[in-house]
């Protein structure tokens, strides 16, 4: 029987022990903070600009598919060499995190949907497994997200085609 259904039928009985009446009260408060912490999630999320959840996410997801190479390289060459050889991973791929991460920051509208919450609890699951390619896949697919789902209305000026 779940502690819902057992709290409601005994709800106004006078049969209440103290013990009965402290775990009704720690099921209710428990429940009370399900549903606050779940609002306070929500309400952050209405007013967290599109751009910056995005931004985040790439960060992360660069972050953690750069990382493993990053540490083999210092292992093998040491700090000072495998800086000057940009970590043995090229000045492309950085490039591109770093523009991939100001271009979605462009993006300052407001909220971000409960299904983009959902999306981008994927992509932190995919990104926190310990395979670096897993994580490009992760970037990839958030990457077309964004392409596809996101409305330009305009980007330096230039008129929006939609």
């Amino acid at each position: 029987m779940s502690a819902r259904l057992r709290l409601l039928q005994g709800f106004g009985s006078q049969k209440d022990s103290t013990a009965t009446a402290k775990n009704e009260t720690s099921i209710v408060i428990a429940y009370s903070n399900a549903w606050i912490a779940r609002g306070s999630v929500l309400r952050i999320a209405r007013e967290l600009p599109r751009g910056e959840f995005f931004a985040g996410l790439f960060a992360l997801g660069c972050v953690s598919g750069l990382a493993s190479r990053v540490i083999q390289s210092v292992n093998r060459l040491g700090w000072a060499d495998a800086l000057l050889n940009t970590f043995e991973i090229s000045a492309i791929v950085w490039l591109s995190c770093a523009a991939g991460v100001s271009l979605v920051l462009r993006d300052r509208t407001i909220g971000v949907r409960s299904s983009e919450l959902a999306m981008g609890a994927g992509f932190v699951f995919l990104v926190i497994l310990p395979i670096g390619p897993l994580s490009w896949l992760a970037v990839t697919a958030l990457s077309l997200y964004i392409i596809i789902f996101t409305n330009v209305a305009y980007l330096d000026g230039a008129p929006s085609y939609y």
